[in-house]
Order: structure tokens, then sequence, then C-alpha cells
């Protein structure tokens, strides 16, 4: 399935609160903090939703790499429930882009959580830094979809740590 995201909205780097988003990348792990606009409650695989159509999205895009949580209506009948239900229910995935499409690149690993107000991607795959970040790349993009404050953001800059 294509993960490329077509809709482009405003999102500034300042979020909730004036929260900003931070991506900092060391030899062990990279993080990315992404402030997100609390819910008690979230619906996902929405009756009103065509099947397959994306609902939810926080990807990073990083080059010919993507990576993060999308959640897709799958069919199922809608569903509620809080933020951590709702990254359960989503795939979190690193995908290779090209040709004006992707594949999920299976073997590495990424993972996702939420620490209020943040959704948390995360990378400790040695394997998956060395791809991602052995040439240190300064910026990234951000895509968010479906949150209250989505949006599209481009050329964020890297931290790293040493």
């Amino acid at each position: 399935m294509n993960i490329l995201l077509s809709m482009v909205f405003a999102l500034s780097a300042v979020s909730p609160g004036q929260q900003k988003v931070h991506f900092t990348v060391s030899k062990d792990i990279a993080i990315i903090k992404i402030p997100i606009v609390h819910k008690n409650e979230f619906i996902w695989n929405a009756d009103k939703t065509p099947d397959s159509t994306l609902e939810y999205a926080c990807m990073v895009k990083l080059g010919n790499y993507e990576f993060g949580f999308s959640q897709f209506k799958g069919g199922d009948k809608e569903e509620r429930g809080t933020m951590q239900e709702l990254l359960k229910k989503g795939q979190v995935d690193l995908w290779k882009l090209e040709n004006g499409g992707g594949e999920v690149l299976e073997k590495y690993r990424v993972s996702v959580s939420y620490n209020q107000p943040h959704i948390v991607i995360q990378i400790k795959d040695k394997d998956a830094l060395k791809l991602l970040f052995a040439k240190k790349p300064k910026n990234y993009s951000l895509e968010v979809f479906g949150f209250k404050n989505k949006g599209n953001i481009k050329k964020l800059a890297i931290e790293y740590k040493d």
C-alpha cells in the first residue's frame, strides 16, 4: 500500500501549548516527539470512511524513507478508544519510497507510544539507525494526519547527540 500522503496542511513547528516537535538521534536511538492535541476518545474504522482510507498518521520522511504510525480503515466495525488503543490498532513501519510507491522494510523495527501530549516514535534497531542516519541528514519532513493538529512540516532540523 502506498503510504505517500497527498494532503498538505499548514502545521506550525510549534503545536499545542507552544510545544515543539523534537527529533534527536544518538548512536543507540532516534526519538521524535510530536505534540498532539489530546482527546479522551478517538474514533477509527469510522462508518463514514471508505475502506483502505488513511484515517490517522504521524510519518517522518527522510530522503527516500518514511517511518512512523498510520491507521487505515480496514473494513472493521467503527471503534472508539484512547490514544494508546488507537496506536495499538494501527501499523508502525519503515518504508522505502520509490517510483511513486513504497515498500515496507519488515526487517527494521520502529516503535510508537503516547506520552501526553506527545506521540513518540523511536528507532532502536542498529541496522535501521545506520540505514537512515549514517550520513547524518540535517533535515526531515513530518506529516500529521487525522489528529486535530494535522499538517505537513518540511525541513525540520535533526539534533545529533554523540
